[in-house]
Formats: C-alpha cells, structure tokens, sequence
C-alpha cells in the first residue's frame, strides 16, 4: 500500500505541483522497483495497491466537497496504474482506491476502507479501479462502468 496520493497538499500551487511530480515519481519508482524484482525471479510478488483523495469525481458534487484546494491533483496515480497494468499483465494486481476525505483524515476510517478492499479481494472480485463514498453509516464502493447518457443528454440540452 503507498500512500503517497492520500496526503493533503500545500495550498500554495507552485508548492502543490512539485509535491503532485514528488508522488508521480516515487510511485513510478515503486512500480520499477517491482517490475524489475519479477523480472530477477522474486517469489509470491504482492499486490499494489494506491489510494488517492477525491482524485476522481464519482457522485454529483464530490470535488466540491473536497477541503483541498487542489482536489483531484492525484488522478495521474490512475493514470500511471493503468499504464503499468497495461505493460506489465504478469504482475500481481494494481489496484487504485479512490477515498474521500474523511476517510483519508482518519487511520481508523483508512484501515476500515483498506480491510473492506482486502475482504473484497480475497472474494474474488478484481476490479483494478475503485472508489469508496460514504451512504449514511455505510460506505459504497463504487467501480466504472459505461452507461448510456443520450436521454440526460437531451434533457440537458433543453
């Protein structure tokens, strides 16, 4: 688990964008690093997993509600994941996680949504993209999917 795209940000942008290349690289340097491990032969390699705050927007109104100043700053993290499962299918799974912030702010809500993810892993389900909100006193994992938007399209447009 890196959790590099969780930690909150300067609100100074200048500051906020060499902290946003910082986590780029070091989780880039992390995936290298296991890259290169399989590559020399290394035994039961693990699972990647990376956690971003509100870094994609999934219910109507999420990055608005962010306390960041910059919020999706850590969405390169789902880039670069998908680029690295992409090159490296051999590898274990790498998986995104995307959190809101209190969950981000609080080592219990974080260890909760980390053993939800775990619990959903070892059942089998291996979605590589997923984000947890909160829905009342639970939390809802959500996954990305396409759906069909032509009609909220037109409604939209009149």
């Amino acid at each position: 688990v890196n959790l590099a795209g969780i930690e909150t940000l300067p609100a100074d942008a200048a500051a906020a964008s060499g902290e946003v290349l910082d986590v780029l690289d070091g989780t880039l340097k992390l995936m290298q690093a296991l890259a290169r491990a399989a590559q020399d032969g290394a035994d039961a390699m693990p699972e990647l997993w990376l956690p971003t705050r509100l870094s994609q927007a999934v219910v109507e109104g999420d990055l608005e509600k962010s306390t960041s100043k910059l919020p999706a700053c850590h969405s390169g993290i789902w880039g670069l994941a998908k680029a690295f499962r992409n090159e490296h299918p051999e590898l274990p799974a790498t998986t995104v996680l995307d959190l809101e912030d209190a969950i981000c702010d609080s080592a219990a809500a974080l260890d909760k949504a980390l053993q939800e993810l775990n619990k959903l892993r070892t059942s089998g389900v291996n979605e590589p993209e997923l984000a947890l909100r909160k829905a009342d006193e639970d939390n809802k994992m959500w996954v990305p999917r396409l759906s069909h938007c032509t009609a909220r399209l037109q409604q939209a447009k009149e």
